[in-house]
């Protein structure tokens, strides 16, 4: 199901779930159905670099500093990568394709290298009636 739903807490009797959160009482929601989407474009890293940081990234989401301690030390910055090749369009030609809507995704540069991942995403938040925002405001996001 997708939406706002109250949470409920009790083993016999169910209730809406109440937390303290510093001085404000709260009721708590839980938010389904929304989806995490995220884009990446990669063309400026080389194979190595995408490795590198799979390996580091892997290593950090299993709670492990492991990659981090086996570096020397930390990056600072690498060489530029070669320059892309020459465009077989002019910029003229560009431009009027970009004015006209044609060619729509033309670009001067690199090949894009784009992954992207879409995950489910489900969250908590803790409302109360002494705080301007309202569930309304929620729902229309």
């Amino acid at each position: 199901s997708s939406g706002i739903n109250a949470e409920y807490g009790g083993w016999v009797y169910k209730e809406d779930k109440c937390e303290d959160v510093g001085e404000f009482n709260t009721s708590v929601y839980s938010v389904n159905g929304m989806i995490l989407n995220s884009r990446k474009r990669r063309e400026h890293l080389t194979k190595e670099d995408v490795q590198k940081n799979k390996a580091a990234l892997e290593s950090i989401s299993k709670g492990s500093v492991q990659w981090l301690q086996q570096q020397e030390e930390l990056p600072r910055g690498r060489r530029s990568l070669v320059p892309p090749k020459k465009p077989n369009m002019t910029w003229e030609e560009y431009i009027s394709a970009a004015a006209d809507g044609e060619e729509k995704g033309k670009h001067l540069g690199r090949p894009i290298t784009l992954k992207q991942d879409r995950k489910p995403l489900k969250a908590n938040i803790w409302m109360t009636e002494d705080f301007p925002v309202k569930v309304e405001i929620l729902l229309s996001i």
